[in-house]
């Protein structure tokens, strides 16, 4: 039985350090019969120093890891993947990570093309070449690629450490957002999925023969959804502290969406606006190494407020501009503008 906010004992959480503003990322290491890492960090020195000395404290190394599960393809929690798969560790992971993981230069390519019309679309102009290249910045300095041995979906079952775990497809935050579940004390290793500390950006990045774009917020509220009907008795994140009332945060994220979408829909209902013009209104003193993630969050709120037939689109010149369909708020509560967007 799982003591109310005690981490199982065949559990250990890693923290292992990154370059970015959220902090360390947790990777986990199950202990048993399948030694299985969760997660890795980035490809940086510091976080493979810090993630080995982890191992070894908990009374392993390295070769005695078998498998290597990936809850998402950012750089943060896969990018020494690679690595670990050259020291003979199988690396598993959703089918949407095999391209990110790769990284190679047709994959790269083709996110690269997409984040310059994404960012176009958004009202950024010239600067849209520029803000696409981040990605690859990143890619060329914290991840070193690798082959996905094994893919893995919603429903299949893993055995990782001496249990076996269900694989939960949890897609919004990351198209390839994976969860564990272990029924028998109702844990689930959630990648980004919920976090304690901050509210998940349902990041918009391409996905490989998609037809359209994917519209993320409406794809992780359902996913966020999901979570209502499981028996969790804790939610181990990728970031930050354990979750163990996961029900009431599940409710507070979905209320914060709302209100967020009605901010939006006022700030449109004064005049049309583009989503970097959006972006700008509701970030004061947005930074700029937080426009990537200011815009894809206003994009995914402007998504809920189109299904909803509250707010229409018009395209010219490559260029989208939202309008406000009525004076109609549709019941959304008000909302607090923020000085940065959520990682």
């Amino acid at each position: 039985m799982l003591l109310p906010g005690v981490i199982p004992e065949d559990i250990v959480v890693l923290p292992v350090p990154t370059p970015f503003p959220v902090g360390d990322v947790n990777c986990y290491l199950i202990r048993g019969d399948v030694p299985t890492l969760v997660d890795t960090g980035p490809a940086t020195d510091e976080a493979r120093v810090r993630l080995e000395e982890g191992i070894r404290q908990a009374g392993l190394g390295l070769r005695d890891i078998r498998q290597v599960i990936v809850t998402h393809a950012h750089v943060d929690h896969h990018g020494q993947a690679g690595a670990l798969r050259e020291a003979g560790l199988a690396v598993l992971a959703h089918p949407h990570a095999r391209g990110p993981l790769a990284d190679a230069d047709a994959y790269r390519a083709f996110r690269h093309d997409f984040f310059v019309r994404f960012y176009q679309e958004a009202g950024l102009g010239a600067g849209a070449v520029g803000l696409a290249s981040r990605f690859d910045v990143m890619s060329r300095r914290w991840i070193r690629p690798g082959a996905v041995d094994r893919e893995i979906d919603d429903g299949t079952e893993i055995v990782a450490g001496s249990d076996t775990w269900q694989v939960l497809y949890l897609p919004g935050h990351s198209p390839s957002q994976i969860g564990l579940y272990r029924a028998r004390d109702g844990v689930l290793i959630a990648g980004d999925h919920l976090l304690a500390h901050i509210s998940s950006n349902a990041f918009i990045e391409p996905v490989p023969g998609a037809p359209e774009r994917p519209r993320s917020l409406i794809t992780y509220r359902l996913a966020l959804m999901r979570l209502l009907t499981l028996d969790i008795n804790m939610v181990l994140p990728g970031h930050g502290r354990p979750v163990t009332d996961h029900r009431s945060l599940v409710e507070r994220r979905l209320r914060f969406h709302e209100e967020r979408a009605g901010s939006i829909l006022r700030h449109l209902q004064a005049g049309p606006a583009t989503s970097l013009e959006l972006a700008q209104k509701l970030f004061l003193h947005l930074k700029p190494d937080a426009l990537a993630l200011a815009i894809s969050e206003v994009v995914g709120h402007l998504d809920l407020l189109v299904e909803r037939g509250l707010v229409r689109t018009r395209q010219a010149g490559g260029v989208i501009e939202y309008h406000a369909a009525g004076s109609g708020r549709g019941g959304m509560p008000g909302d607090t503008e923020h000085n940065a967007a959520a990682c």
